[in-house]
């Protein structure tokens, strides 16, 4: 299988591993509340095997696709879940409010 940059469609491209030996990656989106109190983001475990195109400069992995659109609709604003047509799980208001999760 010939690997094809993401960005720019290069054929120079090379695999290897993102990161660092122990912790885990995470790919974390910005606080989803616009209130002065703000939680983080949701974040979703990226995998640390990757690719590099030696034509941009792009660099990318992979995340479980599964658990990504789980742990964004726990986590994601409304505006975020219509634009990425992701059915929400029914808000609970007190956590909501308490932890900006669903």
């Amino acid at each position: 299988m010939e690997l094809i940059c993401a960005a720019c469609g290069g054929e120079r491209v090379v695999a290897g591993r993102i990161g660092w030996a122990g912790d885990p990656l995470v790919f974390q989106l910005p606080s989803q509340e616009k209130r002065f109190w703000r939680t983080l983001g949701p974040s979703v475990n990226v995998e640390p095997e990757g690719f590099m195109c030696l034509e941009c400069g792009t660099v990318w992995t992979r995340v479980d696709k599964r658990a990504a659109e789980q742990a964004i609709a726990r986590g994601g604003s409304d505006e975020l879940l219509d634009r990425l047509r992701i059915d929400a799980p029914p808000k609970r208001k007190w956590s909501w409010i308490l932890f900006g999760r669903r």
